[in-house]
């Protein structure tokens, strides 16, 4: 049990990390009002040229190769809601590396989503 948790829980850490990147990549930007498909081409060719961008698509490569395993090896019923556990960490993220300023009833939502996780897990 212990080693489904940790394994699972790297494989949320991975997530979590694509995710990051991705906002911290989005975020070097410069704000653009897209109205046509050729704006959208345009945005999307500047976002795929962004070394986080591209490390978040490799850390999600990685997290879906992982998520696999734990498909296969562990029951979904306790291992997806391990899942869960990424907005907790993205608020910690956001909060202290990006800076982000969070209401207290979002930090209260995530603790009641992480006791259903706890709850889930371990029955």
């Amino acid at each position: 049990m212990i080693g489904t948790i940790l394994f699972v829980g790297l494989v949320v850490l991975i997530q979590m990390a694509g995710q990051v990147c991705l906002k911290r990549g989005l975020n070097s930007l410069p704000q653009t009002a897209i109205q046509g498909a050729g704006d959208i081409v345009r945005f999307l060719l500047m976002v795929f040229r962004l070394r986080y961008v591209q490390i978040a698509l490799l850390l999600w490569g990685t997290w879906y190769l992982l998520y696999l395993t734990v498909l296969h090896k562990f029951d979904i019923s306790k291992s997806f809601p391990l899942n869960s556990l990424d907005l907790l960490l993205i608020l910690l993220v956001s909060r202290f590396y990006l800076r982000e300023i969070l209401p207290w009833p979002r930090w209260v939502g995530a603790a009641l989503i992480c006791t259903g996780v706890v709850l889930v897990a371990s029955s």
